[in-house]
């Protein structure tokens, strides 16, 4: 090789190496910040903080910030204060609060049924007409309240019926440790719990299908009773269309990755130091039931947000139907993804 052709291979050698320096030197692409809430820390948002802990929004090139407040009030003020830009609530929420004057919609629906169960803290309730004279527990605004009242009024008991509202579930199992209520509206994996550490006997189990029929609600499912929102004013400022895209392929991601490994949930919620952690067994059951109530793609449809409103309408908290179109949205999932949405 002549000294010619070496000098100039030996240049060709400096240039790649100087240039793969100032590449590797670049910072990586800027991740995009998204703020997002939820009312409480309740397992039925794992899908949420599976998707921070695994790193899914981070894929989606978001930089997102995960807020758990103390009750749905406070996580909803936030949404209408523009604090946070999407919020994690009960399907009713978001019909309440559109009714209300404020322009949410949901982006994505978690689930298409129901997640509660209804549980008797003391032993002489064995049925929603055993709570005449009673106090239940419920979450204020949120499902567990609005699926009481509903109960107790086809029941024509609601006027006897007290209702005491507990905004997280810690506050609740509080209650239910003392004895300090007569029944519970509650979520997982509070009931798992209470089952296991026999603090209270499930009434009418709202995650089965079958007890949900033999109730005389079949007509209530499917039903959206977990949802995000955002808020059309933001919706509509630049970039937050493509924001809201990427949190909706990361929590699609989150909801395949729970279904093929549960045990991925489990670890989360053990982290995070929810109600029950200490007890694998508790988490691994209260998960699977939660799970069960998850959609299979996040899609909202009509008949899943007309059956919500068949309960906010019976007890009065909305005068007439809202259009689906006011409620949800499907157009940030990939083009053919809600064929029936």
């Amino acid at each position: 090789m002549s000294f010619r052709v070496c000098r100039q291979a030996i240049a060709a050698l400096v240039f790649v190496l100087a240039a793969s320096a100032a590449l590797a030197q670049q910072p990586a692409a800027k991740l995009r910040p998204l703020s997002i809430g939820v009312a409480s820390l309740c397992s039925c948002w794992l899908p949420l903080y599976v998707a921070d802990s695994h790193g899914l929004f981070k894929e989606q090139g978001l930089d997102a910030k995960v807020v758990t407040f103390s009750g749905g009030s406070q996580s909803m003020a936030a949404l209408a204060s523009n604090d946070i830009q999407i919020v994690g609530g009960s399907g009713v929420r978001g019909i309440t609060s559109r009714a209300q004057g404020l322009d949410t919609i949901a982006v994505l629906s978690q689930s298409d049924q129901f997640y509660l169960q209804f549980m008797a803290v003391t032993k002489d309730i064995k049925s929603v007409k055993d709570l005449k004279g009673k106090q239940v527990s419920v979450r204020p605004g949120a499902l567990t309240e609005q699926l009481l009242k509903y109960l107790v009024k086809r029941d024509g008991i609601e006027s006897t019926v007290q209702i005491v509202g507990t905004t997280t579930e810690q506050a609740e199992l509080a209650l239910v440790q003392r004895n300090a209520v007569d029944a519970v509206m509650t979520t997982e994996p509070n009931a798992t719990f209470y089952v296991a550490n026999k603090l209270a006997t499930p009434v009418i189990n709202f995650n089965d299908p079958n007890e949900v029929k033999k109730n005389g609600l079949g007509d209530l499912v499917p039903a959206h009773t977990l949802t995000y929102l955002a808020r059309e004013a933001w919706l509509a400022q630049p970039g937050s269309d493509d924001l809201t895209r990427r949190f909706v392929a990361a929590m699609q991601k989150s909801l395949a990755l729970i279904r093929k490994d549960p045990d991925t949930a489990i670890k989360t919620w053990q982290a995070l130091g929810g109600v029950g952690k200490d007890d694998p067994k508790i988490i691994a059951d209260s998960i699977r039931t939660t799970i069960s109530s998850f959609s299979p793609n996040g899609c909202s449809t009509k008949q899943g947000f007309d059956n919500l409103q068949k309960v906010v309408l019976a007890i009065g908290q909305i005068k007439e139907t809202i259009p689906f179109d006011k409620l949800a949205t499907n157009k940030y999932f990939a083009p053919g993804a809600c064929v029936n949405g």
